[in-house]
């Protein structure tokens, strides 16, 4: 709940459900979405982490497997972004994925609305190799749990 990731949440879904649709290939929006979802990704993925140690144990993890947890999950975020801007394969596999993820949401909005329910459908994705230049900011969740006491902590 850092002001940092929950910025970084509301930028990157006002920026992927708006302004790509009003400004559609422009660069900044690009990578105003890359920069927001590596520090969401970090962030999220050590919430997660602290809050399975405190429901298995009812108490909060050491703070260096948080640390720990943090540098792990932007590592992840980072590798995925190079990943899917520069490998054709794991770019489709991205397109694909995220688009059976999407698809119960679709399901069920169709069915509420009446409408037939679609398939799932690949998501669109540009492959930029110059959005590798954001992965300096899957340093800043790092930043805030190494300076913080973890993600809940302060």
């Amino acid at each position: 709940m850092h002001p940092v990731g929950l910025v970084s949440l509301g930028v990157w879904l006002v920026n992927d459900h708006l302004l790509k649709a009003w400004w559609p290939g422009h660069v900044v929006v690009g990578k105003l979405s890359d920069v927001a979802g590596l520090v969401v990704f970090g962030l999220m993925g050590v919430a997660l982490w602290e809050w399975l140690w405190w429901w298995r144990r009812h108490c909060e993890p050491p703070l260096v497997w948080s640390r720990a947890a943090v540098v792990a999950c932007s590592m992840v975020g980072a590798a995925g972004l190079a990943a899917i801007n520069l490998h054709e394969g794991a770019a489709q596999c991205y397109r694909v994925g995220l688009g059976a993820l999407q698809w119960p949401w679709r399901a069920f909005w169709a069915w509420v609305w009446g409408q037939a329910v679609p398939w799932a459908q690949p998501v669109v994705l540009w492959m930029d190799p110059g959005d590798v230049w954001t992965l300096p900011a899957a340093l800043v969740p790092v930043w805030l749990v190494w300076r913080g006491r973890g993600v809940g902590r302060g």
